[in-house]
């Protein structure tokens, strides 16, 4: 089975290797020159845990490859599996036209013997659009979509064995002929419209962003009233009607444009179908408002940030990646900097900081280097691991004055009832 898969970022790269492990012929393709030369020596531009030695393996068995040229690639393939990034601005904006104009060009060039599978994060309404294009140009390429439902750091395992597999096709030759593709993987599938497919994409990410601003106004309510909203939260997931899995653990907002983009597609559709969507405004505006936590507690503990030395744990908008876009801690920094302070900062999966952050703060080469002498210690994204713990913990009691904001509570089983230490998490006063 031969299959071009068209973007090499996170979802592409994931997608081709795991799809030439499963057995398929893949061919990857990007617009990138640079991007093609590093995958083809086994490098992915972007860090996943385990996926360049996936990529190897597939590049020395001979069933992955990568190339610019989306002729050649697109030549002999039975489906094209669309992967592309969908370009997210500061305001979680995206830039749908984008992924839609790389679909065409790939119609242009596909026969009526191929499938188009579609997985970027698209607007519900797109798989039409493309069908439409379709049509005009004269063609039946039949169309599926499948949204993704990977996550950083874990996205090899999710992706070789998902709950499920959603599937959205206009009609029963559509189904018959991408089963094949998806009987590689070992799952249930999902059959449905491409429009039911679409939105149940929009309608996850909704609802996860939803839970994740619930617990978080909770958290609020907790802080003031001296409850604590981790106990709070294992009362609600003991609840059969909410469930343990349940989005429901107090920390910090969500980032990464995500979860912020479908609850913004949602938004957007409702204001051009006269559709009221006044919770999914609230979920945002109480997002962002979230977003202030950290330098908020940050300014009340040192009552000044000027002059003030800052330690901050863990960089990427969440641990066990290496994406500095649109991490909050990225942003907090700046605004520690342009207030006189002094940040130093620990992540395992930043070696380098690009040249507009060299700036703004300084790398240490361990958790210990960022924490001495520091007036407070950030843990944000950072990954606990047994082996740095106590080490962390010992340089934490060894400040002057130890000021601990920890969002996620990470330490809280260690630092919370410490009498001697000023420890700050989200929902517990």
């Amino acid at each position: 089975m031969k299959l071009c898969v068209a973007g090499m970022w996170h979802l592409g790269c994931v997608t081709s290797a795991c799809m030439s492990k499963l057995g398929a012929i893949v061919i990857g393709i990007d617009d990138s020159v640079e991007t093609i030369e590093r995958l083809n020596h086994g490098s992915s531009p972007v860090f996943e845990p385990g996926l360049d030695e996936l990529i190897k393996k597939g590049i020395s068995e001979g069933r992955l490859s990568f190339t610019a040229d989306m002729s050649a690639a697109t030549k002999d393939a039975k489906y094209v599996w669309v992967c592309y990034d969908t370009p997210v601005d500061e305001e979680d904006n995206a830039d749908v036209d984008y992924v839609l104009g790389k679909i065409y060009e790939l119609v242009d060039i596909m026969n009526n013997e191929q499938g188009l599978i579609i997985s970027s994060q698209l607007p519900v309404g797109s798989v039409r659009k493309v069908e439409r294009y379709i049509t005009e140009a004269g063609k039946k390429i039949p169309v599926m979509y499948s949204p993704e439902n990977l996550r950083l750091g874990n996205a090899i395992k999710i992706f070789e064995n998902p709950d499920r597999i959603i599937a959205g096709t206009r009609d029963e030759n559509g189904r018959k002929f991408f089963e094949p593709l998806l009987s590689l993987i070992p799952s249930k599938v999902i059959w449905m419209r491409p429009e039911s497919a679409e939105m149940s994409k929009h309608a996850l990410n909704a609802f996860l962003a939803s839970s994740i601003s619930f617990i978080n106004e909770i958290a609020a309510f907790c802080e003031a009233e001296g409850a604590d909203a981790r106990e709070v939260s294992a009362a609600l997931k003991s609840e059969e009607r909410i469930g343990p899995k349940a989005y429901l653990s107090p920390g910090g907002a969500f980032a990464g444009g995500t979860l912020a983009r479908d609850v913004k597609y949602l938004i957007a559709k409702s204001d051009e179908q006269g559709i009221r969507a006044d919770m999914l405004r609230g979920v945002l505006s109480s997002n962002i408002h979230h977003m202030d936590w950290i330098y908020q507690r940050t300014l009340d503990s040192l009552g000044s940030l000027y002059s003030k030395t800052i330690a901050v744990l863990g960089l990427t908008y969440k641990s066990g990646t290496d994406t500095l876009r649109r991490s909050r801690a990225v942003e907090f920094i700046r605004r520690f900097n342009a207030e006189g302070s002094q940040v130093k900062a620990y992540d395992e999966n930043i070696s380098s900081l690009p040249k507009d952050l060299t700036g703004i703060m300084r790398l240490t080469d361990s958790p210990e280097q960022a924490i001495r002498e520091s007036d407070c210690v950030i843990i944000y994204s950072y990954s606990k691991k047994p082996t740095e713990g106590e080490g962390i913990i010992l340089s934490i009691k060894n400040m002057h004055k130890p000021i601990v904001i920890d969002e996620g509570g990470k330490f809280i089983k260690e630092l919370a009832d410490d009498e001697n230490i000023k420890y700050y998490t989200v929902g517990k006063g």
